[in-house]
This record gives structure tokens, sequence and C-alpha cells, in this order.
């Protein structure tokens, strides 16, 4: 009786209605503790690159490592690539290997290259699959796949699964498939698929259908949850919750509804949107949130993404207004780190006369090298008293962690799956590991570099 009642208050239409602005006016707060209270310096040092090279050069450095290392099955773009011969890692594949594909569509977009044609189409395959590996009778997204090592084969002669930590896990042919999908996995997918529709082929746009219907039906058929192979929720994967709904669980929901609802043109769709919209209102415009020391470095260019595919397809003006009005907070708030991704989102998507953070994020690009994007090896740069004091960068601790009061360059940080997810402020890390255990692929860099192309905010030449 209890549980039946606390559910109904949790999914209470009028609650949620009334509670929403008293939770926005909690995020507000919040805002203004972080502004009177930030140890964070603006970005303001002098840029830092390790030796001259352009743009585009480096780009073709970064492209060339992505499809000589990191193409599996000639459809996948996976994110490591672990050194000492074991298997793939999986759990973000899903993730990397949608903004891989936003990388080729935009890129394609400009060249018209047929390599990069053949490039675009084999990631949507991919997308593909990342839908439909596991041969089940109705779509449903995993986070990645990867095919079984010879002990592997011997171990799971007959089809089996099991967890580990929080993940599951099962096989299927000669794969095994990583279940439990996160809603972080799902933007990243859903990064993909939008990018695709919006500057791919007749062919292209056709396979997006498809994709964006069945990512759709799978939170509308399972209360708005993504769910594992038995048909539960994944552990991060249910998106609306009533009262408890956060909004970027929120906004990515409404971004899935809003996709399928141009894609395919079904009314059914943009019913489940407006009534979502409608019911938790401009509580959607707030997915990164902060307070101090508690911060979730990952959750900065999901809430970029999000609010930028809400904005890029809303047509009614006011909730453009909106879906841009979040974009510009995310940039704000996270603005101090130098997160070149979620500046050209949110920013330069729209007010292309900001200067200023135009070539910040450009000069951000050009602190990237690849040699030092690539292995997981030891950077140390506490003990450059020297360098440090000349950039006017103070160290202290922040939540248990060594931080810097400006980011440093990108070339000094320790190398990363994607640094754009990861903290900007870090000045150590890998510490103790002098032998590279894994090597990362350069789409953080790439999909950069595609956006500010695209804006026409780099050249060509550049």
């Amino acid at each position: 009786m209890w549980a039946t009642i606390l559910t109904w208050l949790q999914y209470s239409e009028f609650l949620i209605w009334i509670s929403t602005p008293i939770k926005i006016g909690v995020i507000w707060l919040i805002d203004f503790l972080n502004w009177i209270y930030d140890p964070f310096k603006e970005l303001i040092r002098a840029t830092d690159t390790k030796y001259s090279e352009l743009l585009f050069v480096k780009a073709k450095k970064f492209e060339n490592d992505l499809l000589q290392n990191f193409l599996l099955y000639g459809t996948i773009w996976n994110y490591n690539k672990p050194l000492n011969g074991t298997a793939q890692i999986t759990g973000d594949q899903a993730l990397h290997h949608g903004i891989a594909t936003a990388y080729w569509a935009l890129k394609y977009s400009m060249t018209q290259d047929p390599d990069d044609l053949l490039n675009f189409n084999n990631s949507v395959t991919g997308l593909q699959l990342h839908q439909t590996i596991h041969h089940e009778a109705t779509r449903r997204l995993i986070r990645g796949f990867r095919t079984m090592t010879p002990a592997e084969q011997a171990l799971y002669t007959k089809p089996t699964s099991w967890t580990n930590g929080d993940q599951m896990f099962f096989t299927r042919d000669n794969f095994i498939i990583e279940d439990s999908v996160s809603n972080d996995t799902t933007s990243g997918h859903l990064f993909g698929i939008y990018h695709a529709w919006k500057y791919g082929t007749p062919a292209i746009k056709a396979q997006c259908y498809p994709l964006i219907k069945g990512l759709a039906d799978e939170l509308i058929n399972n209360n708005y949850s993504l769910i594992n192979a038995d048909g539960s929720p994944t552990q991060y994967g249910q998106l609306i919750q009533g009262l408890l709904t956060d909004p970027m669980r929120l906004s990515l929901c409404l971004a899935v509804l809003k996709v399928a609802s141009v894609v395919t043109g079904d009314p059914v769709y943009n019913q489940h949107y407006l009534k979502l919209r409608n019911l938790y209102g401009r509580y959607v415009l707030y997915p990164k949130i902060k307070l101090w020391k508690w911060d979730n470095d990952n959750d900065t260019p999901r809430a970029a993404m999000q609010l930028y595919i809400l904005a890029d397809l809303e047509c009614d003006r006011a909730w453009f207004k909106h879906y841009e009005k979040g974009l510009k907070r995310v940039q704000r708030v996270t603005h101090k780190t130098g997160n070149t991704f979620v500046s050209f989102l949110s920013l330069l998507q729209y007010t292309n006369d900001d200067h200023d953070e135009i070539q910040k994020g450009k000069n951000r690009l050009s602190e990237f090298t690849l040699e030092d994007k690539q292995f997981d090896t030891q950077k140390v740069n506490s003990t450059d008293l020297g360098y440090l004091a000349s950039q006017d960068i103070q160290l202290f601790i922040w939540n248990g962690n060594l931080r810097s009061s400006q980011p440093l360059s990108m070339w000094f940080l320790g190398a990363q799956d994607c640094f754009w997810q990861r903290n900007l402020n870090s000045v150590d890390n890998w510490v103790g590991q002098t032998v590279p255990t894994q090597q990362f692929q350069g789409v953080d860099f790439l999909i950069c570099w595609a956006l500010g192309r695209k804006l026409g905010i780099i050249s060509d030449k550049e």
C-alpha cells in the first residue's frame, strides 16, 4: 500500500508541475554560490603549443591514427587500444563511435570526398550494429561488442551471460556483448544518428529512420527507460522518474523523441515530446549542475550535445530561445576550463561574433599533439614551479585532487580517451606509470576541428 502511495506521489503530474520552479530556483542558487566562490581563474595564460603545426596538418595526423589503430570490423571506431594484445575494452564504445560518426558526417559534408563517404557509410553501419548485434526481435542499444579471444571461445562453449560490477555481458555467435547501456552512451549514439541524418546522402538518411525509431521505441515501450536483454531498466537508463527526474536525463529523453519526430514524421514521437516538455517545463535547460567541489566532468559534453540537438530542431521560437539559453548557460558554467567542444556547440553555433571565445577554442586545438594524446604514461607538472609561476598558475587541492588555477596546455595533460569529458584542470596524471598500457584515439580533437570548419571559424588554410 505504502509503495503504491509513494509511486503515485513520485509520478503525480500536479506535484511535478509545482516542484519544477522550486528545483529551478535551487539550481539558480547553486549557480550563484559557484559564482561568488570559485578558486579557478579565467583562461588567460599564453597559448603554449609544443611546436608550430597548422590545424589541418594536425587533423590529418589524428585521422590517419584513427584509421590505422581504432577501426574494428571495418565499421566500429573504438576509443582505446590495449598495448599488451588483450581484448578491446567496450564500455564506452557506442558513445565514442557516435561522436566519430558525427565527425565523418561533418567532414564529408564539406569535402564530398569518396573516401570520407566510405568512412561515413561504415560508421552508420556501426550505429546499426550497436542496436542489432544481439539478434533480438526488436532493436535495443548496447554499450559495445568485440570478438572473443581463443581462450574465451574455449570457455564459453554455449550461450552464457555474467555480470562484472554494474555491467552485464553475454555471448552471441563469436562476440562478447556488453549490455547495461548508460545514458551517456546513448548521448553519443544519438549525436551520431543526428549528424548522419543532417549531413548524410539520401541512402544514409534512410538508414537513420530505423536507427532513431529503434532508440525512441525502446524508451517509449519501457517507461522511458533503456533496458537490458531481460527487459529490466539498466542502472543508469531510467530517464524519466517523476519527481526524481534529473535534467540531464530529461534533456536526453527529449532529444531522442525530438529527433525521432523530425526524422520519421510519426506524430506519436512528437506527442511524447510535447507531453514531457510541457510537464517538466524549463527544468530541461539545466542538465549541467555543479556545486563547488561536487562536479561530474563527463556531464559537460553531454549537456551541450543534447541541448544543441534540441535547439537545432525546435521550430517553436520561444522554446528555441529557451534551449539556446540553456546552451549558453552550459558554456558559462564551464568556460574557465577551456572546453572547446562545449564552446563550439554552445556559444559559436548561435553567436559567431564572440571573437575571444573563438580564438580561445582554436588556441586549445593548437595545443594538441598526437604523441602526447596517444599513450597513458606519467605526466607530472606539479614540480615545474618556474613554468607554473611564469603562467601565473597556482596549484591547490580541490575535492581531494591537485588542481591548477588555469588549465594547462593539452600536451602537458596526461593522455585521455576524450579530454572534453575529463578534468581539464588536472595537473599530474598516470603517476608512476612509465610504460604505457593503452593507446587513445583523437576524435576529441577531430570533432572540434570539423565543427570549427563547418561553422566557418577555422579555414582550410590554418
